[in-house]
């Protein structure tokens, strides 16, 4: 687990964020590698939930931020910097998974000047 997300614990709706960019950094190169999805998948884990839960929060990030315009709008609104450090720590390392491609880092850049 990374240590930003060690020291704290993401609310629901962080978590909800959280699922909607990694679902877009999964889908930004049209091309779903074994690594992101393994990755994906283990998030359920590093943030100590129940696969079923996790589920239920990816399905719920699908609904609510459905797209990438959604998902930076809420991603504006989140306050807290250890949130901010611990999603965006998973986002990269998801992201890093492969080869990162210009989408993935236009959304890793646009994260980091909401957030800065």
């Amino acid at each position: 687990m990374c240590d930003a997300v060690r020291a704290m614990t993401l609310s629901r709706d962080e978590q909800i964020l959280l699922a909607a960019l990694a679902r877009l950094v999964m889908i930004a190169d049209r091309e779903l590698s074994e690594a992101e999805a393994r990755h994906a998948a283990d998030l359920a884990r590093k943030l100590e939930l129940a696969p079923s839960e996790w589920e239920a929060i990816w399905d719920e990030a699908t609904r609510t931020l459905p797209s990438a315009p959604a998902t930076l709008a809420a991603a504006e609104q989140l306050e807290r910097v250890e949130a901010r450090e611990a999603i965006y720590e998973l986002v990269y390392q998801l992201a890093s998974e492969a080869t990162i491609v210009d989408d993935e880092w236009d959304l890793l850049e646009a994260l980091d000047e909401r957030w800065r």
